[in-house]
Order: C-alpha cells, then structure tokens, then sequence
C-alpha cells in the first residue's frame, strides 16, 4: 500500500498514521516551494533581495534538519524506530511539517511584503 492509497480521514493503524504525517509533509513542503518560487518570480529584478533569501533558505533547512536532531536525538548506529518506537515517522513527519508551516508562514510574509518593514 503506498501513501497514495490511504484515506487519511479514515485512517486506523499505526502504518496509515504513518503515511498520512508523511503526506501532511509533503502538502506542507509543497506550499512552501510555490511561496518560495512566487517570491523569486516577483522579486527578480532585485537580485540583493534574491540572493539573501537564498542564503537564509538554505539556512533554514540547515536548522530545520537540526531542530528534526534535537527533537529526536540519535547516536551513531541507532534506529530511530528501536528508539522511538512505531510512532516515529508519524512524530518525525509531524514536526517536520510544522516547521515547514511556519517558515512557509514567514515567506507569505515577505511575498506579501516584500523586503523591509
């Protein structure tokens, strides 16, 4: 059964849980990069704009990927589902997703606004 294949509003085990955070991800990550894409398109007369965007977008995801380590800690050789159990991906996907949502939240901003105040 693929993520595809699962009714979300219906879904009963752990398994469709799991596939359903990762299609809540996927929507998220999605609006994020048409924002981001408006922006670039709006704004690409104004290449100091566009540059230092760039540069905070890739820092970003740089603490995105870290707040992810914070929140679900790892040595070297542990499996996160050994760890954190069959809810994993379903946490993982979760937090994902809301971080994705709030940094889509503040590049509706800058779409909106522009640089500046």
């Amino acid at each position: 059964m693929s993520q595809d294949d699962v009714d979300c509003s219906k879904a009963t085990n752990q398994h469709e849980m799991n596939a359903c955070a990762s299609k809540d991800f996927d929507t998220a990550d999605k609006d994020l990069n048409q924002t981001y894409q408006a922006i670039l398109a709006k704004y690409k007369d104004n290449d100091t704009f566009l540059a230092n965007l760039r540069k905070a977008q890739k820092a970003w995801i740089a603490f995105r990927d870290a707040e992810l380590d914070a929140r679900f800690p790892l040595a070297a050789g542990q499996s996160p589902n050994v760890e954190y159990g069959s809810m994993y991906s379903m946490c993982y996907f979760g937090a994902k997703a809301e971080l994705t949502r709030q940094r889509t939240a503040q590049l509706k901003d800058m779409l909106k606004n522009g640089p500046g105040c």
